[in-house]
């Protein structure tokens, strides 16, 4: 696991739920969609990409965790280095190891 610190600011599009009416999309449509509509929201995202030229990321809550954010990165727009690296730690050792299984879990993952 690593602790990343982003550029400051970090301009993102937001496909959070509040801001999808205004592009005339619903969180269903976008965010919990199944797999098999992947292309059709990748649009979306190429989309926040060609009409932002200044977006560094796409900004969405996640389908599994409505509280979580997640980012996806445009690394050819972020600065060289993209991001400053504050720490790291193995995942599977330790209390991190048992903290990851209970997250697998929960979120009804395949435990390997």
């Amino acid at each position: 696991m690593v602790r990343l610190r982003l550029p400051d600011p970090l301009r993102y599009v937001s496909f959070h739920t509040p801001y999808l009416p205004r592009l005339g999309i619903t969180r269903t449509q976008l965010i919990d969609s199944l797999p098999a509509f992947d292309g059709q929201t990748r649009l979306w995202s190429q989309a926040a990409y060609l009409q932002c030229g200044s977006a560094q990321a796409i900004g969405y809550g996640s389908r599994r965790d409505d509280s979580a954010r997640c980012l996806m990165l445009f690394g050819q727009r972020l600065p060289a280095p993209p991001f400053e690296i504050l720490g790291d730690e193995p995942m599977a050792i330790g209390s991190r190891r048992t903290e990851l299984l209970a997250l697998v879990r929960s979120l009804g993952l395949h435990e390997v």
